[in-house]
């Protein structure tokens, strides 16, 4: 067994996927939107301004994959 996840793990090494890293970066935006999110309701803003803010977070992840 040990050989076969060695054999595995240079397999998973050699063919990362590309979508990983770009799909670490939506999560990284999105983690800073909800941040504030967060922040401008523990402070009281408008609910407009939360919900206009919350719109970004969806874009962040409703984009067209193929572009």
């Amino acid at each position: 067994e040990d050989r076969l996840f060695r054999m595995a793990k240079k397999v998973s090494e050699r063919y990362k996927h590309v979508q990983h890293q770009e799909t670490l970066v939506r999560i990284k935006r999105a983690s800073g939107h909800l941040r504030k999110v967060e922040s401008m309701a523990s402070s009281g803003e408008e609910c407009a301004e939360i919900l206009q803010q919350l719109s970004g977070e969806c874009k962040i992840f409703c984009v067209n994959q193929s572009s």
